[in-house]
């Protein structure tokens, strides 16, 4: 499971190359119960936004876009935002090398404030007929200089942490598949630490949440 889930840190916005097959395709890169205590906490509110954007709509990659645009995401077109356009140059340079022939590739980026601090959330889609196909959903705070900590996941997700590993300086939280979101698969939580390998190798600090969803008909 995790080997099928891992769409890590590479393409950040499509992240990871697979080992097998299964791998290689998923490269792409119910609302969140929160007490009321957890939702004044900053790193709290940065899994209630995933929450809310990625997890009512996640079955379909076209419905979670009109969803987020619909609560106040505004879409990204250009390249006004240094940091997001290194962040997905990293991950076209990433795709390049590992697309096979007839696989298809879909993409869009939104901004919001949160917390008076820009945010940015990532949508994917990827088809790789006769193998999977793959609707994922990545949010992005540049800003943050701390952790998240993981248990607002665990309790987005109903379940415990998988495990946690350091990472070319950076710190990685993983849970398997959540029992209460069907076909949603691992979910990673990054903190990304400025002058680590990660953040030069992958083009941003700060903290990512994201997890894809197997799509059972092809958009």
């Amino acid at each position: 499971m995790h080997e099928r889930a891992t769409v890590s840190w590479r393409l950040l916005a499509w992240h990871g190359r697979r080992a097998s097959l299964v791998m290689a395709i998923a490269l792409v890169f119910g609302n969140a119960t929160v007490t009321s205590a957890k939702a004044k906490d900053p790193k709290s509110s940065f899994v209630a936004t995933f929450a809310q954007a990625c997890v009512p709509k996640r079955l379909s990659h076209a419905a979670t876009n009109a969803h987020v645009a619909a609560t106040g995401w505004v879409e990204v077109v250009g390249d006004q935002y240094p940091r997001l356009k290194t962040v997905l140059a990293a991950a076209d340079a990433e795709l390049a090398g590992s697309k096979e022939p007839g696989w298809i590739f879909r993409r869009k980026a939104f901004r919001k404030l949160i917390d008076d601090r820009a945010h940015f959330l990532v949508t994917t889609y990827v088809h790789a007929p006769d193998v999977i196909t793959l609707a994922g959903c990545y949010l992005y705070d540049f800003n943050a200089t701390s952790a998240i900590q993981p248990i607002a996941v665990s309790d987005l997700l109903g379940r415990a942490r998988a495990r946690t590993t350091p990472f070319e300086g950076a710190l990685v939280h993983i849970w398997g598949p959540s029992p209460k979101f069907q076909r949603t698969l691992d979910t990673y939580l990054y903190h990304v630490p400025a002058g680590s390998a990660l953040a030069k190798r992958a083009g941003f600090t700060g903290v990512m949440l994201k997890f894809e969803t197997s799509i059972e008909t092809p958009e």
